[in-house]
């Protein structure tokens, strides 16, 4: 009987931690993490470890568990968030794009003279390079 709960418990333990890491829901994971430590809990109620136990499942299965959940509903994600066809590249692309019209279009961009290109063809800038002290003060 004691080997058939052992096989038991490491059984759905596993099967928790499996499902903890591949769900995307946050809240699906929390509440699989909390079947495994529970299943932990009965493990160390098999090895006679009360103690540990008891620890276990007020500690971590109570009050860890608890608090994750309370800070997925806190940041209350919504279903936009959590799609599974979600595609993060075009967010990034999105991003960059911005950024890279950004600094092609500003004065001090990629696009602008340089001062030493606007100084080798004798031209210069009309702007004035500020001294070693004017910036003493700033900081």
């Amino acid at each position: 009987m004691e080997a058939l709960l052992f096989w038991t418990f490491a059984a759905v333990s596993v099967a928790g931690g499996t499902v903890a890491i591949t769900r995307r829901n946050p809240l699906a994971s929390a509440l699989a993490l909390a079947v495994v430590l529970v299943a932990i809990a009965g493990l160390f109620a098999l090895l006679d470890a009360h103690l540990l136990f008891i620890l276990q499942i007020l500690v971590y299965a109570g009050a860890i568990v608890v608090l994750i959940v309370f800070v997925i509903m806190l940041l209350n994600l919504g279903d936009e968030d959590l799609r599974e066809d979600a595609d993060p590249a075009r967010e990034v692309r999105g991003r960059g794009g911005g950024v890279r019209g950004g600094l092609l279009s500003s004065p001090s961009g990629p696009c602008a003279a340089s001062p030493t290109s606007a100084s080798r063809s004798g031209r210069r800038s009309g702007r004035r390079r500020p001294s070693r002290s004017s910036y003493s003060g700033r900081f």
